[in-house]
């Protein structure tokens, strides 16, 4: 039975927002999508990931490889180029042009957080563990985190947003895990992240599967 879409993460942070946020299609404004997600056991560097999807080539409409810049291997040459090296390996692979796709996140999936959201601030109060007294004050974390780990970009997104959300977490005593992306994926509006590869995920998953 052919399924819609089987998309390969990097990681098991991945999986838990894509499923997520497929699990919105009306905030999506996409039909509801028959996915599945696979992690790659070699991560952003793999070089398995033509290969690992090429068992679906014949049930499943289409396929999205999913990878964070940073740790890639492919800083110095660019995304261009990793962009380029993967669809070139999925089309040699019998995944016919617009078929399949590759989404790179830079620098990786932690630039999709809106740091600043009081949804952050909901999961935060959720699961504290130590300096509950300053909750009120966390936004005074998340901008010490700016400061200590580069600051902001042209976008103005953290330029380290893993190491600034660790830092918020480590300061509340929340043991980092995969599924904090998937509570912030469910809360979060779909409409007010304005990240490059978010927005194009978005409109991807409207080009493939636009609603009924």
């Amino acid at each position: 039975m052919e399924m819609d879409l089987i998309i390969l993460c990097p990681d098991g942070a991945w999986p838990q927002a894509l499923r997520a946020i497929l699990q919105r299609p009306e905030s999506l404004k996409i039909r509801q999508v028959d996915f599945e997600c696979l992690t790659d056991p070699l991560r952003d560097s793999s070089p398995q990931a033509v290969e690992l999807l090429r068992q679906y080539v014949k049930n499943s409409r289409y396929a999205l490889v999913v990878r964070d810049f940073h740790g890639s291997g492919w800083e110095e040459k660019g995304m261009e180029a990793l962009h380029r090296r993967l669809i070139e390996g999925l089309t040699d692979s019998g995944w016919n042009a617009g078929r399949a796709e590759v989404l790179i996140a830079e620098p990786e999936l932690e630039c999709w957080l809106r740091l600043e959201s009081e949804h952050l601030h909901g999961l935060l109060e959720s699961r504290a563990t130590k300096n509950r007294e300053g909750i009120s004050r966390w936004k005074e974390q998340v901008r010490e985190g700016y400061t200590l780990y580069g600051g902001l970009n042209a976008q103005g997104k953290a330029v380290q947003p893993k190491e600034v959300f660790g830092h918020v977490l480590r300061h509340y005593g929340i043991v980092p895990s995969n599924d904090l992306f998937g509570y912030l994926a469910r809360k979060e509006s779909l409409h007010r992240c304005e990240v490059p590869s978010f927005v194009r995920f978005v409109k991807l998953m409207q080009q493939w599967f636009p609603a009924i």
